[in-house]
């Protein structure tokens, strides 16, 4: 090994936890591993048994530059915390992560907001989460998620579509596809960034979820709880923000719904209200416009009235067919071939429960 960095690595890589690499650092003892062979490892005084077991299993088999090769070929990247472009956030956190593998831009994270959620998302959830994105478009601000479905998956792809920077922190390693439904979600991010804390081969186990939702809420100047149940990991992403000293915001809900009962329960407790982009950029008056950018020229897609109309409609509020029908005085059949076009120009959606919104 040629230095710390190469160290961190090759202790991370040893499934050394990260807590023990971290007091590795702090005390100075990361020296003590340049050279490190089978009788100075057994002679450590600061390791555990386990520990030297698990190193000696890999001093001889472990090659450090087959490693660097295999996570380049991967286009994998990684930084140390002992590294000048390590995010500089996550330093001020309880138990930083030592090292994190990524795949993108680390530079592009600007004034991250982490927006977080329900897997199983509502209607409701889905159409706040892409208004609330939508309204942040020119904004020098990025969003960081955790790359599940439902409100993670809404988040990034909005983002993805209204050009804002989005970041993806995974519970396995980043050569693991984790949902299997979201293969098409990676592909999109390929011009984004994916964090994770382990090399590679890792597959997302329950308590990594838990121990990389500190890092969605680290690396973030606040956390936004759109959907959550009273026991979901949204939540705890929350908990871990208030101990960073993190703002917490959360989308009020329906009170019959479960699926608002987290926000709604933060919002007692203090959390601000977050109905709009508008909301959260007064909560951030420091995030300054980027370069304009124009909404969507209506006119340039040779849209009739009562298309635009319906679009409008959209803009506001997820809605039935039934629903628009009361709303435009159109016939059924009017209705349809409206939806029709403003679907075939990537416009709306239709989602799941029949309904239509905006295109996420």
């Amino acid at each position: 090994m040629k230095n710390h960095k190469d160290i961190i690595l090759f202790l991370n890589i040893s499934f050394i936890t990260n807590r023990r690499i971290l007091y590795f650092i702090e005390e100075n003892l990361l020296d003590n591993f340049l050279y490190l062979n089978e009788k100075s490892l057994k002679e450590t005084e600061f390791l555990t048994d386990e520990e030297k077991d698990r190193l000696l299993v890999n001093l001889g088999k472990v090659n450090l530059d087959m490693v660097k090769n295999r996570l380049y070929s991967q286009n994998i990247k990684y930084v140390t915390i002992l590294d000048e472009n390590y995010p500089k956030r996550l330093n001020n956190i309880f138990d930083p992560p030592a090292i994190l593998y990524y795949r993108g831009n680390l530079e592009k994270l600007r004034n991250p907001i982490a927006v977080v959620g329900a897997r199983k998302a509502t209607d409701y959830g889905i159409w706040a989460t892409n208004k609330i994105i939508s309204e942040l478009r020119g904004y020098d601000i990025s969003i960081v998620s955790g790359m599940a479905l439902g409100i993670d998956r809404a988040a990034h792809i909005a983002s993805i579509k209204n050009k804002l920077f989005t970041a993806g922190v995974i519970a396995s390693s980043i050569d693991v596809q984790y949902p299997k439904r979201n293969r098409d979600l990676y592909q999109q991010m390929q011009d984004n960034l994916l964090l994770s804390e382990y090399a590679f081969d890792i597959e997302p186990l329950r308590r990594n979820f838990v121990i990389r939702n500190r890092i969605i809420s680290g690396l973030s100047l606040g956390v936004l709880v759109v959907e959550a149940n009273e026991s979901s990991g949204s939540l705890i992403t929350a908990s871990f923000a208030i101990e960073q000293n993190k703002d917490v915001f959360a989308v009020p809900g329906n009170i019959s719904s479960l699926s608002s009962q987290g926000p709604n329960m933060l919002i007692a407790k203090g959390a601000s209200i977050i109905t709009s982009g508008k909301d959260l950029i007064n909560q951030l008056p420091f995030i300054k416009e980027s370069t304009k950018v124009n909404n969507i020229q209506l006119n340039n897609l040779n849209l009739t009235m009562e298309e635009i109309k319906v679009y409008e409609l959209l803009k506001v509020n997820i809605l039935g067919v039934d629903d628009l029908i009361k709303l435009t005085n159109l016939s059924i059949s009017s209705l349809y071939v409206i939806l029709t076009k403003l679907e075939m120009n990537r416009l709306v959606d239709r989602l799941p429960s029949g309904k239509y919104s905006l295109k996420i």
